[in-house]
């Protein structure tokens, strides 16, 4: 139960670090401005002789001689001290002023056709005022007239810079970290003989997403031309988005799609629901995807949701690729394990084979021996001493002869090894196996669970010390689509457990479980069974039922 608890809070644990390093990155991303558009609330032409003439926005005087233009506006109270005020000026004599102190003064005239605006940065004192421009044209008019004066705190739009330095940033060192996960998968399988050719897509792909926002968002100022021309053409994203889809037509596993499946569904459920909230709160989610669905089916332009959904993708296919891998290395090894307790059976039955014919050798030597004292026993009529002579060469046919414990040939070969090593360590081995010769069930995975089984039974039993009895009991018996295994050993106990109450073994130290008990507990549960173990203190018992196909 602690162990339960204790595993839900570090993950849960995990998910919170999940969440809030998101919301800090997404603090670097998102560019909130600080800019304030100012409002001209009165507007005048000042004559010559000072007097102030109103006019529309939608008509701007010509000026006469001695004549200017005088606009106000309102700044507002909650501004700070240290506040900028920002305009454009070219071709112009203006002054600026505040609660009628004057704070700017300048004429600006750009010589040739056309003019380059200068923008003009005013530090303001807090509290808000009156703010009135005075200027008057000194050639044709640039840029917007009257200049678009705005209140920010950011003047240089540091956090801009920041943000869209971040908005192609993060994604690409997701992507980059996506790739750089798949290479080492595809090296990893190559390295173990599990070659996955298909993660070069992927590989393709993430390459693709990363260099090509990075081309479009910075490439002129890191990258020769040639290489940005080159990277930062638009079919370096089609062929990445190509790439994922070859990748995903090309899997034929039916786990990876179910996996995606499920994936899917969390993610559109989730990203629905982000979608709700931002409408019911007017937040930009909400606004951003109406207008990138819009844009996606009107004018088909790969970019904005298609291109993020491409980011999702390669993250997500990336992740299943890596527990599709796995899977297929821990197959490959439980694969090597199987042959290899197979060469260890065949090894073993062979010498048995050298052993019984060496013994056969001898017992031929002995029955020439036999025969001979046979005949002088019945010459001199003695019927008992002929019988006890007949007798012990029974005993001698029987070891001969290898017991044949079931028609299942793979089964019969692991327990007549079984019994020729239990005879070898003074075990008695019991066995009774009721099991047909055409079980469809594999071969290999019958080798993982009966060896080890045996093994770790004959080999607990050999420890016991005398008086008390050596045995090791095995009963196999399918019946309704079961193979029912059981093995009953003695051994020295006490048996030592850890806190889930799983046996340890002394054979990889002390407090380590045993690769045995874990390979049985494997093939139990890939035929939808468990492997029940109990003990009292002279006997240890391992049981399963396997459901077989």
């Amino acid at each position: 139960m602690k162990k339960r608890v204790l595993r839900c809070c570090c993950a849960a644990a995990f998910l919170l670090l999940c969440v809030g390093t998101a919301l800090f990155l997404q603090r670097f991303a998102k560019y909130e401005s600080t800019t304030a558009y100012l409002e001209w609330s009165g507007q005048w032409l000042v004559t010559a002789d000072g007097a102030a003439e109103p006019f529309s926005a939608d008509g701007i005087p010509i000026l006469g001689e001695g004549e200017y233009y005088r606009f106000e506006a309102t700044v507002p109270p909650d501004t700070a001290n240290g506040d900028w005020l920002i305009f454009e000026v070219a071709n112009l004599e203006i002054a600026v002023y505040l609660d009628g102190q004057e704070i700017y003064r300048s004429a600006s005239l750009q010589s040739g056709s056309t003019a380059n605006l200068g923008q003009v940065q005013l530090p303001l004192p807090g509290g808000g005022g009156t703010l009135v421009m005075e200027l008057r044209p000194l050639g044709q008019a640039q840029g917007v007239f009257p200049p678009l004066a705005r209140l920010t705190s950011d003047p240089m739009d540091q956090a801009g810079s920041i943000a869209y330095a971040n908005y192609y940033s993060i994604p690409a060192g997701m992507t980059a970290a996506f790739f750089l996960l798949l290479c080492a998968l595809f090296f990893l399988g190559l390295y173990n003989g599990v070659a996955v050719w298909r993660l070069l897509l992927l590989i393709f792909a993430a390459a693709g997403l990363t260099i090509a926002p990075l081309a479009v968002g910075f490439g002129f100022d890191f990258l020769p031309e040639a290489l940005m021309n080159a990277v930062s053409w638009q079919w370096v994203q089609n062929l990445s988005s190509l790439a994922v889809l070859a990748y995903l037509l090309s899997s034929r596993d039916r786990l990876f799609w179910r996996w995606l499946g499920g994936v899917t569904l969390c993610s559109a459920a989730a990203l629905l629901a982000c979608y709700l909230v931002s409408r019911a709160s007017g937040g930009f989610l909400a606004g951003y995807l109406d207008s990138e669905i819009r844009v996606l089916f009107s004018t088909g332009v790969y970019s904005g949701l298609l291109f993020w959904l491409t980011h999702w993708l390669v993250a997500v296919c990336a992740l299943l690729s890596a527990m599709e891998l796995a899977r297929k290395l821990s197959a490959t090894r439980a694969e090597a394990r199987a042959l290899a307790v197979k060469e260890r059976v065949t090894a073993e039955n062979y010498q048995s084979l050298l052993d019984k014919h060496r013994e056969t050798a001898v017992l031929r030597h002995e029955w020439k021996n036999q025969l001979s004292a046979l005949r002088l026993l019945a010459e001199g009529g003695d019927a008992a001493a002929l019988k006890a002579r007949l007798d012990e060469l029974s005993g001698m046919l029987d070891r001969l002869d290898p017991r044949q414990y079931t028609e299942h040939r793979a089964i019969n070969a692991i327990l007549q090894n079984a019994a020729a090593r239990a005879a070898r360590q003074e075990v008695d081995f019991h066995c009774s196996a009721l099991v047909p010769a055409g079980l469809k069930i594999d071969e290999a995975d019958l080798c993982t669970l009966l060896i080890n089984l045996l093994d770790n039974a004959i080999e607990a039993a050999s420890r016991v010390p005398a008086p008390r009895r050596r045995e090791v009991s095995c009963h196999i018996k399918y019946h309704q689509g079961y193979l029912a295994v059981s093995c009953v050993n003695s051994y020295l106990g006490p048996l030592r457990v850890d806190e889930a109450g799983r046996p340890l073994t002394d054979k990889s130290g002390p407090g380590e479980h045993g690769l045995g008990l874990m390979q049985m507990r494997a093939v139990a549960e890939k035929y939808h069974s468990r492997l029940n173990i109990s003990s009292d203190d002279e006997t240890f018992t391992a049981e399963t039922a396997l459901q077989v196909p």
